[in-house]
């Protein structure tokens, strides 16, 4: 039930990048992050030259009372951010796979190929989507009344130890 773009890399901690005109890649989360996401408030960017690190902090979102810190999948410098994000936050939940993405960045080599695109791309949304179904019943007893697919509860319904938890299992590459 996750949605994906087929010519996008999918990366651990479900973000994607995809390859703009000039050689940088766009970077966004993915539909399960947007998913968990109960709504984005507030942006925060870093500037454009900035080096990254595999892991650094590459954009921190605010909504419903929660910070959520984006971490880069792979080792860059920040070409460009989206303007339009931090006019209007919620462009990152209303259009995740278009105009909401978040910054773009000059890849330091190709590492990211490795990610998964198009039917490896589905195969994996395919199974976070059941990790993530398996985590909400198990982990924070939360489970669908009519068996149907589940959904990411309220932030503030899991307490602070909850979305601690399931940020670090879904968002952290």
């Amino acid at each position: 039930g996750l949605l994906f773009r087929p010519a996008a890399w999918y990366a651990p901690g479900h973000t994607w990048l995809e390859r703009r005109p000039g050689g940088a890649l766009e970077l966004g989360l993915d539909d399960l992050s947007l998913r968990i996401l109960p709504s984005v408030t507030a942006v925060e960017l870093p500037r454009p030259g900035t080096r990254l690190a595999r892991g650094d902090v590459v954009a921190r979102l605010h909504g419903g009372g929660r910070a959520l810190s984006i971490r880069s999948p792979i080792a860059a410098s920040v070409a460009g951010v989206n303007a339009a994000v931090l006019r209007d936050p919620g462009l990152v939940k209303q259009d995740g796979y278009g105009r909401g993405w978040l910054v773009a960045l000059t890849p330091e080599d190709e590492a990211f190929r490795s990610f998964p695109r198009g039917a490896g791309a589905e195969e994996l949304m395919r199974g976070e989507a059941a990790r993530f179904s398996r985590f909400l019943e198990e982990r924070l007893g939360f489970a669908a009344a009519d068996g149907g697919e589940l959904l990411s509860p309220a932030p503030w319904l899991v307490g602070e130890e909850g979305w601690s938890a399931l940020a670090a299992a879904f968002l952290t590459p």
